[in-house]
């Protein structure tokens, strides 16, 4: 699958905020892949594993690193999904 480029509305915006809202990239095998790692990775946090958000946060956040050495579903989705690379060509 070829990647999705990010148009410089997103581009800036990730500049910006640090994230951006790429609508449509990934298929629904590739979103169901996204949910099982997530699910994984909450399930057995590794040894880098930090909580980012507060107690009275109205969600959570998570920040979890270099867990797609165990997790294929993420080094599946980094390498072979329409995801766009970083940086942008």
């Amino acid at each position: 699958m070829e990647p999705v480029r990010p148009d410089d509305e997103a581009i800036a915006a990730f500049a910006r905020d640090g994230v951006a809202c790429l609508r449509s990239v990934l298929d629904l095998d590739e979103v169901a892949a996204a949910v099982a790692a997530i699910d994984a990775v909450l399930a057995r946090p590794g040894p880098l594993a930090q909580v980012a958000s507060a107690p009275g946060d109205p969600g959570a956040f998570t920040e979890d690193v270099c867990r797609w050495q165990e997790i294929g579903e993420i080094e599946r989705l980094a390498r072979h999904s329409g995801c766009p690379p970083w940086p942008p060509p």
